[in-house]
């Protein structure tokens, strides 16, 4: 599968050149003069490309890739659960996915505590069962969920880290684990969409772009 074919959507194409456009430029300013109302218009157009994707009449699949949200330094607690801020940008990206109603049926998670912390508060926002599963970890074979994804009949949303979930999105978009197709950060969300056999990549959304 070449790359070009199976991400060029775009929705995401739009969405991801207006994400790279504010962390980079907009986020890094602080006096910035305007930058309450660009947060606020950035948010309410990524909600409505978004949602404009949802009209396509083929049914679909969604895949939504999680890593999980910051987590406390080893020195501070040695099973690494959520920190403050972690928590308090995990229930952003919770409440941002409840207000434009995703279809998830199910989360799984890795057995790390800061992966079972973030699945869980999602889960809680949009009320649905979270479980455990192998092949999570950060350096399990990408090959593993990236097949079981091939084969589901259901939207899923998989909270683990990085290299391994990286690697899961290189493998659906390009197939090649090793090209770095997504950038990833913490309690962010990558959306792949998988109509038929062609994967591609919907939407990604960060907590520092939602007020």
């Amino acid at each position: 599968m070449s790359l070009n074919s199976s991400v060029q959507n775009p929705i995401a194409l739009s969405l991801s050149k207006l994400t790279i456009f504010f962390t980079t430029v907009v986020l890094p300013i602080p006096g910035f003069p305007v930058r309450n109302i660009f947060i606020e218009v950035f948010y309410q157009f990524s909600k409505f490309l978004i949602n404009f994707d949802k009209i396509s009449p083929m049914q679909t699949i969604y895949v939504y890739l999680i890593q999980h949200a910051e987590a406390k330094s080893e020195s501070e607690d040695p099973q690494r659960g959520l920190s403050e801020k972690g928590l308090n940008d995990i229930r952003k990206i919770a409440s941002f996915l409840t207000k434009i109603n995703i279809h998830a049926e199910e989360i799984v998670h890795s057995g790390k505590l800061r992966a079972k912390q973030t699945a869980q508060v999602i889960a809680d926002a949009l009320k649905i069962k979270s479980s455990q599963s192998d092949g999570l970890a950060p350096l399990d074979e990408p090959e593993i969920w990236a097949n079981r994804l091939k084969n589901i009949d259901k939207s899923v949303i998989l909270v683990g880290h990085l290299p391994h979930l990286g690697r899961i999105a290189s493998l659906l978009l390009c197939g090649d684990r090793e090209r770095n197709v997504v950038s990833f950060k913490n309690a962010g969300v990558v959306c792949l969409k998988r109509s038929g056999e062609v994967w591609s990549l919907n939407w990604i959304i960060i907590p520092e772009i939602i007020p």
